[in-house]
C-alpha cells in the first residue's frame, strides 16, 4: 500500500478515503456498541480501513459518483488492485462486507464480500489512475447487492 501513496493522485485519494471512513466509523460506532476499528490504534485511519460492525469485518470503498461537471454516474469504478499492484482486501477474502460509498449522494451500498469477489472474476477491466479497475452498478444484486443507506 505504501507504493500507492507515492503520487499526487494516491496521496489526495487516500486523504479522502480516510475521511469518510472517520465519518462511517463515528457513524456505525454509535449504532453497534461492539463495533471497533481494525488498526494499529483508535483514529488511526492509515494502519487499516476495515471495521467490525454487528459482527460483521466491513471494507469502505468510496467514489465520488459524479463527472467533472456534477452529473451522477450510475455506475461505480471498483478498484481491483491498488496502484501499487496489491490486491485489494475483499478478493483476498479479508471481509465479509464492502461498502462502497457514493459521497455526492452521501449513500453507502453495501455488498457481500464472497459474492462481489466471484463477480468481479468475470468482469472486464480497466485501468485508472494506475489501478486495476471495473464497473458495478451500485445496487448490481448478481453482485451480491444487500442494502443502501443514507449516510
Amino acid at each position: 500500500m505504501l507504493k500507492d501513496l507515492n503520487t499526487v493522485d494516491g496521496k489526495r485519494a487516500m486523504e479522502i478515503g480516510e475521511a469518510w471512513e472517520e465519518r462511517l466509523w463515528n457513524i456505525f460506532s454509535t449504532k453497534d456498541k461492539d463495533a471497533r476499528w481494525i488498526s494499529k490504534g483508535e483514529g488511526d485511519w492509515l494502519a487499516g480501513h476495515d471495521f467490525i460492525f454487528k459482527g460483521k469485518r466491513v471494507e469502505v470503498k468510496t467514489n465520488e459518483g459524479v463527472d467533472g461537471r456534477g452529473n451522477p454516474y450510475d455506475t461505480c469504478c471498483l478498484e481491483l488492485e491498488t496502484r501499487g499492484g496489491n490486491t485489494i482486501g475483499w478478493r483476498q477474502g479479508k471481509a465479509d462486507v464492502v461498502l462502497l460509498v457514493n459521497r455526492s449522494e452521501s449513500k453507502g451500498y453495501f455488498f457481500n464480500a464472497d459474492q462481489l469477489k466471484k463477480w468481479s472474476r468475470h468482469r472486464p477491466v480497466f485501468w485508472k489512475h494506475d489501478a486495476k479497475c471495473t464497473r458495478i452498478y451500485w445496487t448490481q444484486e448478481n453482485a451480491g447487492f444487500m442494502t443502501e443507506v443514507s449516510l
